[in-house]
């Protein structure tokens, strides 16, 4: 689940500039750290629409400088569900039929923080 906003503000075609918000959640997280917000600015200039531009208006019609910085959520992981801990697996060198024996064992404790 996830929200998202965006607001645009350009000022005579000239100097644009825009935020963005972004809330989103994942199951991949245990409860208390499934969501987050993620933030992001840009901002532009058109030169090509400023006067001292018109000399040059034949060659270049349309230049723009943007900058933005943001940032974005991620959700992967070493496991689906790293806050799951699944039994642990091994193996004995004891061989019955061909096949070394395998067992599992309870796995260890986890850190929530």
């Amino acid at each position: 689940m996830g929200y998202f906003a965006r607001v645009n503000y350009d000022y005579k075609g000239k100097y644009l500039f825009e935020a963005n918000g972004r809330y989103d959640g994942t199951s991949r997280f245990p409860k208390g750290n499934r969501f987050g917000f993620f933030p992001s600015v840009s901002a532009g200039w058109r030169i090509s629409e400023e006067n001292f531009f018109e000399p040059v208006k034949e060659v270049v019609t349309d230049l723009k400088f943007r900058a933005s910085y943001g940032q974005l959520g991620n959700q992967v992981t070493a496991s689906a569900y790293p806050y799951i801990q699944l039994l642990n697996r091994g193996t004995l060198d004891w061989v019955t039929a061909g096949k070394k024996l395998e067992y599992l064992s309870s796995p260890n404790a986890i850190s929530l923080i």
